[in-house]
């Protein structure tokens, strides 16, 4: 991913989450800085990642993303091993 690419994720994900964008960074830790975090914002960000990006993300690497990056970078290496497949 590019940079385009990852500004184009952290808005997709300020939206879902419903956060201005300009409050989201690639380093914020979306499940202390997200105002009202609950299991449905996680939700709708895994379907939002397989609806967007064509990932089914694993909830337990899910679970281990803390960063917005992270959630960024999971979704990236599973593109990459679907394009290798």
């Amino acid at each position: 991913m590019d940079a385009s690419d990852s500004q184009k994720f952290v808005e997709r994900f300020a939206e879902v989450v419903e956060v201005p964008p300009e409050l989201v960074f690639l380093n914020t830790r979306f499940r202390d800085e997200v105002p009202y975090w609950s299991s449905l914002l996680g939700f709708g960000l895994l379907t939002m990642i397989q609806m967007d990006y064509s990932v089914v993300l694993p909830l337990e690497e899910f679970m281990k993303a803390g960063t917005v990056d992270d959630l960024r970078q999971a979704v990236w290496r599973h593109q990459q091993s679907s394009a290798q497949s």
